[in-house]
């Protein structure tokens, strides 16, 4: 694109003959009105983008989140998830709000997945099963991958704290705790 230089769509000298019937050239020019657009996610499974991917690029960052907009979405879409919303809303905002400053914050899709998973795993309202499933989606999709080092000691007494009331999210917090003894923590190891 950069290049100017026609775009090649293959090898031959000719125009070849397509399973349609069209004749495809060998090369096309650039048209001046064609622009490339995509994303790259960036987090612990990429590798660092490029300087020259960078200039090329226009960087967006989302990791801000503000959820309730998707809230007030979900809820409206029937009594049932509205209860799920009500349910999550605030433990979820709270959560996030913990970790975005570490650079540990989750998204709008984690978020909807909670409310969702909630909806379903919590019978006719039931609060004290409300608080269990709350629980176990903290630990396993939120909490599972947190890791870090001495600086994010002060994240995990905040976490502490506030999930003082979830049995399985606190054990797991307790030992990333313990684990900073030894310098790092990681939720699965």
């Amino acid at each position: 694109m950069e290049t100017g230089l026609p775009l090649t769509l293959h090898f031959h000298d000719t125009s070849v003959q397509s399973d349609l019937g069209v004749l495809v050239p060998p090369s096309v020019p650039w048209p001046e009105n064609l622009f490339i657009v995509g994303t790259v996610n960036v987090d612990e499974t990429t590798h660092t983008i490029s300087d020259k991917v960078l200039d090329r690029a226009q960087l967006i960052d989302t990791s801000k989140t503000n959820f309730q907009p998707l809230f007030d979405q979900l809820a409206n879409e029937s009594a049932e998830l509205h209860w799920a919303v009500e349910r999550c809303r605030q433990l979820l905002t709270d959560i996030n709000g913990l970790l975005l400053p570490h650079g540990m914050g989750f998204g709008y899709r984690v978020a909807r997945e909670v409310v969702k998973y909630h909806l379903i795993a919590v019978p006719n309202g039931d609060e004290d099963r409300s608080r269990t499933v709350l629980d176990q989606q903290l630990r396993h999709k939120i909490l599972v991958k947190l890791k870090g080092t001495e600086r994010q000691r002060e994240m995990l007494i905040a976490l502490q704290t506030a999930l003082a009331l979830y049995p399985e999210s606190l054990i797991l917090i307790t030992r990333m705790l313990e684990d900073l003894a030894e310098g790092w923590f990681n939720a699965t190891r």
